[in-house]
């Protein structure tokens, strides 16, 4: 089915007769091609997630680690581990903030 922006119609005079002109567009390809963005931000925002919260586990299996060598009187052995804590905070706010 063809989709139809709304029509402008206009009424002049013409030869003192009265003559209505009609515009009609379709924006059907728009619309569609609307649709399918919307449709592949939401996958993104998705597979973005889903990432994150990967992300989180690995973080928290990787602090698990560290926190079982240190009670067997271990170095640790995931340096890293504290200095990005915070970062998957900051990684969310962008693809949240996205609108169509």
């Amino acid at each position: 089915m063809r989709k139809i922006e709304e029509s402008k119609i206009r009424l002049q005079l013409f030869n003192k007769e009265r003559v209505y002109l009609a515009v009609i567009q379709d924006i059907t390809e728009r619309r569609s091609a609307g649709e399918k963005l919307a449709w592949q931000l939401h996958e993104l925002q998705r597979w973005h997630q889903l990432i994150l919260n990967r992300e989180e586990r690995v973080m928290e299996l990787k602090r698990e680690v560290n926190e079982l060598l240190a009670h067997y009187g271990q170095h640790p052995r995931y340096h890293s581990v504290d200095k990005g804590k915070h970062s998957t905070a900051s990684i969310n706010k962008p693809l949240n903030n996205i609108q169509l």
